[in-house]
């Protein structure tokens, strides 16, 4: 393909690329914008409901006070007019204008229609009739008004009865709702003479629920114009760390492993954003790209390891076995570079070991396992297995755990923790000078719960700008890689098994012989 051609297709998959993201950063915008209406939406229908409720509830509070209220003062009308007849019981009842004014006063006042009524029904004395009722009140023969059946079967009470709402069963014909007040009119003697009977129809308060309702308006447009004020701040707050949080995540599908959420200014900011939900989304949105930043840098880092731990052997490898195969190295010579291939060849079996044991780490340690052992007598073991190594370097070891000692028993991978405790005596074994080599292991009991193992040496140790580094994949303190006896995974590994046992490990200088210094945990079970 010609350049030119070339450079045409990239500009063309780059302008295709960037229509794409136009086009999702146009609905990301559409989508988010309206989430943000029908959330205003949502606010202001619960707000007018709300009010609609209210007013209802203290329309219904307002509509029962006034038929109590009704109900109190025709209770006290109808004893007004029981003790009034008692006072003028001598004078005939239906002749008497006192009486009878005095009625019409009181059903005037409380706005009740006000009827006498004997025991047959016919009613003595009547203000008014309600067209309502008009229909159930049938004329006699003797051109007298007749109650029902059912109103003169009432049984009334010596106090009287009083009836709130309804119709009065059934005497009104209409929806109204009826305050009935009955009693017995006696004389003076004691004796019944007629039957009082007071009703009155609650019409809606409207007054009353005008001013309510004018004065709950009011309140209404104060409280909107309020509420949407702070919709509109609430909503900003909300939707501004979400757009920031859906910008940075198009950029990292975009492969931009850099995009953070600015909290800074949420942070300076005098409202608390700590306990925030969308807060707490968006730091662990941060935490997980800078992991996903880390781990490809990680990854990046582990292949370019891998490729010049590998090639360094093999390019070794291929020139003494093409200088043997064309003659260069001569046969009597031949033994001493093979016995370099060898090594080298060994070097590269390792290196894949340790490889496939950091693939096995990364899975969780067979919890099966687990068992109970004794440290000390594990740390004997392991650095008995490197006496070899200790013996050509002349390293004297000195140790904390006497022969014959009180056993500490520990909890977890005795195998694996075997492997750490190896890993940290061979690097020592590889620092420390000739003949005048000393490493120290020593172990100590933690308060209840926690076995401290200590190894230190004399060796150069460690810098204080790379202790921190020290654990990582292939990191080799010597950056020019002079030293080729290790992989730079070995201290790696020694973390991700005290990770998988939940303990931790730590690397610093040695106060007491000048080298590095790893300190690693255990669970503590006992002392036998």
């Amino acid at each position: 393909m010609e350049p030119n051609e070339q450079d045409k297709k990239q500009k063309h998959n780059q302008s295709k690329s960037d229509q794409v993201n136009k086009k999702f950063e146009a609905k990301r915008k559409k989508s988010t914008t309206n989430m943000l209406k029908q959330f205003n939406l949502l606010i202001i229908v619960l707000v007018v409901l709300s009010f609609l409720v209210l007013i209802f509830v203290y329309s219904r509070i307002i509509s029962s006070a006034a038929s109590e209220e009704r109900l109190v003062q025709m209770d006290r009308a109808a004893n007004a007019i029981t003790n009034f007849y008692e006072d003028t019981s001598e004078k005939s009842l239906w002749s008497t204008n006192e009486l009878s004014v005095y009625m019409s006063v009181v059903a005037e006042a409380t706005g009740s229609y006000l009827w006498l009524y004997d025991d047959t029904g016919r009613l003595l004395y009547i203000n008014q009739v309600p067209d309502s009722a008009k229909e159930n009140i049938k004329i006699g023969t003797d051109n007298y008004m007749y109650l029902p059946k059912d109103i003169i079967a009432i049984d009334i009470p010596e106090g009287g009865i009083n009836f709130l709402g309804g119709n009065f069963l059934g005497l009104f014909q209409d929806d109204g709702n009826w305050v009935t007040v009955i009693r017995e009119l006696k004389n003076n003697e004691g004796n019944k003479v007629s039957n009082l009977l007071l009703a009155h129809k609650i019409e809606p308060v409207l007054d009353s629920a005008q001013y309510l309702i004018e004065g709950i308006f009011i309140v209404f447009l104060i409280a909107v114009v309020l509420a949407m004020v702070i919709i509109v701040i609430y909503t900003r707050r909300i939707s501004d760390p979400i757009e920031k949080l859906t910008k940075a995540a198009t950029r990292v599908s975009n492969g931009d492993l850099s995009a953070r959420v600015d909290i800074s200014k949420y942070q300076e900011s005098r409202h608390s954003y700590e306990d925030d939900d969308i807060m707490i989304l968006v730091k662990i949105f941060n935490r997980m790209v800078e992991q996903i930043e880390r781990g490809n840098s990680e990854q990046t880092d582990f292949i370019a390891s891998i490729s010049h731990d590998l090639r360094t052997p093999l390019t070794s490898i291929k020139g003494f076995i093409n200088a043997i195969l064309d003659g260069t190295i001569p046969a009597e010579k031949q033994d001493h570079y093979l016995g370099i291939v060898q090594n080298e060849v060994n070097r590269l079996s390792d290196l894949v070991s340790d490889m496939n044991s950091i693939i096995l780490l990364d899975n969780d340690i067979d919890p099966n396992n687990f068992e109970e052992f004794n440290i000390n007598e594990t740390i004997i073991e392991t650095v008995q297995g490197t006496e070899i190594l200790l013996q050509e370097k002349d390293i004297a070891v000195q140790t904390n755990i006497q022969s014959g000692s009180k056993a500490v028993i520990v909890y977890g991978d005795q195998r694996e923790i075997s492997r750490v405790i190896y890993n940290l005596v061979t690097n020592a074994i590889k620092f420390v000078p000739d003949k005048e080599g000393i490493i120290s292991i020593n172990v100590d009991v933690q308060g209840r719960d926690i076995v401290l193992i200590t190894i230190e040496d004399n060796g150069p140790g460690i810098a204080q700008d790379k202790l921190s580094h020290v654990f990582d994949r292939f990191y080799k303190v010597d950056h020019s890689r002079t030293d080729r006896s290790g992989s730079g995974l070995g201290l790696y590994i020694c973390k991700r098994i005290l990770q998988k046992h939940g303990q931790s490990i730590f690397a610093e200088k040695s106060e007491s012989l000048g080298g590095a210094k790893f300190e690693f945990t255990l669970p503590f079970i006992r002392v036998e």
